[in-house]
């Protein structure tokens, strides 16, 4: 990418107490002033898009990290949920036993009960 501002600036100045130059028809010249004014600046277009390509390069890698550490916690939630449910017996389950203890408690009692008569 160039930026590029030129400018020129002709100043003459006449001696207008001089008797005018027939042939140019214009008083004689006292003094002639030419300034030029030259601004560049360049920076290279191909600095520009190799920046670019880095910023591009870099969110691309965070993109997949943040990808891949969204993968890892959803496989840990799914895995705290399974063993959760394996190492938790189910309510029916719990149920069942300790309606199975109440009853060889009984059962128990009554067979000592029998036993002693």
């Amino acid at each position: 990418m160039t930026l590029r501002t030129e400018g020129m600036s002709y100043e003459i100045k006449y001696d207008t107490a001089a008797p005018i130059d027939t042939t140019t028809g214009k008083p004689p010249v006292m003094s002639e002033r030419i300034i030029t004014h030259l601004s560049r600046y360049e920076k290279s277009v191909a600095d520009v898009e190799h920046q670019q390509k880095e910023w591009s390069l870099e969110r691309e890698s965070l993109t997949r990290e943040n990808s891949s550490l969204q993968l890892s916690v959803d496989k840990l939630t799914r895995e705290n949920r399974e063993l959760k449910e394996k190492s938790a017996p189910s309510y029916p389950f719990r149920l069942k036993l300790l309606t199975a203890i109440v009853m060889l408690g009984i059962l128990l009692a009554a067979w000592r009960l029998l036993r002693r008569k």
